[in-house]
């Protein structure tokens, strides 16, 4: 796989949607990102320069409800609009929250 740098972190391009959509990227074991450079899907839009990215959404992989309620309430402080916890889709761990409308510069802060 690929690389790619997101807000000055270097990332590993795990999948592309087959029409060029979206990108997901890993960012350590537990983060990842979902972006997409033409925002077909309509997220909420935080531009990443480095990236290219105009919107995205980040997932942070969780085990317990002690690192929900920690990784939710960073979220928040961050400036996230909207958290949802779920199965895990995009992470691997068996639980991951979904934060939309994070800055990009705010990411890095769930980086253990």
């Amino acid at each position: 796989m690929s690389n790619l740098t997101f807000a000055g972190l270097s990332g590993e391009i795990i999948q592309t949607s087959p029409n060029g959509s979206f990108t997901v990227v890993r960012l350590s074991d537990r983060v990842y990102i979902c972006g997409s450079a033409n925002n077909k899907y309509k997220w909420e839009e935080n531009p990443d320069e480095d990236s290219g990215f105009q919107a995205f959404i980040t997932y942070v992989g969780i085990q317990n409800e002690s690192e929900l309620n920690q990784f939710k309430e960073l979220a928040y402080r961050q400036d996230a609009t909207s958290v949802t916890c779920r199965s895990g889709k995009r992470t691997g761990w068996s639980q991951e929250l979904r934060i939309d409308g994070l800055p990009a510069e705010a990411v890095a802060h769930f980086i253990d």
